[in-house]
């Protein structure tokens, strides 16, 4: 990602021999958060998979529950130190519900009731990479993105 301000460059986690992570978190509002992660690589292939479910009620009686279940895979394949190619799939689905504001704010913002209900949204990408010497490099990237939000915006009473 870019802007003015600069660049942001998200690098994912990346295995160098096979490993399994999970992750269980309980919490207030009935907040659930679970992941599963598995990665590891073999000679010149190494790949990670990722699927997480969250979840949560909200404050009682605010509109602000979610339920959201994601999976991300990745693979990478570099033949030598010059050459990779990595692909990479990230799905989303589920639903959010927007808190219902509260006072100060105006009336008509306070009988708001709005949500993504259901919210999709699916990634997938294709980079190649060839460094041709320590101060130049080739990059192709190729995406495709289908997002899905389902707006829902209601006036309660």
């Amino acid at each position: 990602m870019s802007g003015m301000a600069g660049i942001i460059n998200i690098v994912t986690k990346k295995y160098t021999e096979p490993r399994t992570t999970a992750e269980l978190e309980y919490g207030s509002f009935n907040t659930l958060h679970t992941a599963l992660s598995h990665g590891g690589s073999k000679k010149a292939f190494s790949y990670m998979l990722n699927l997480g479910y969250d979840r949560t009620d909200g404050p009682p009686g605010l509109h602000a529950a979610e339920n959201m279940i994601n999976a991300y895979g990745t693979l990478e394949w570099a033949p030598s130190e010059n050459l990779s190619i990595t692909a990479n799939i990230f799905h989303l689905n589920g639903m959010r519900q927007f808190m219902t504001a509260q006072y100060p704010a105006s009336a008509d913002l306070m009988n708001r009731i709005e949500s993504y209900d259901p919210f999709i949204s699916s990634s997938v990408s294709l980079k190649a990479l060839l460094k041709q010497k320590n101060r130049s490099s080739f990059e192709v990237q190729t995406y495709y993105t289908d997002r899905r939000p389902e707006y829902v915006n209601e006036v309660s009473g």
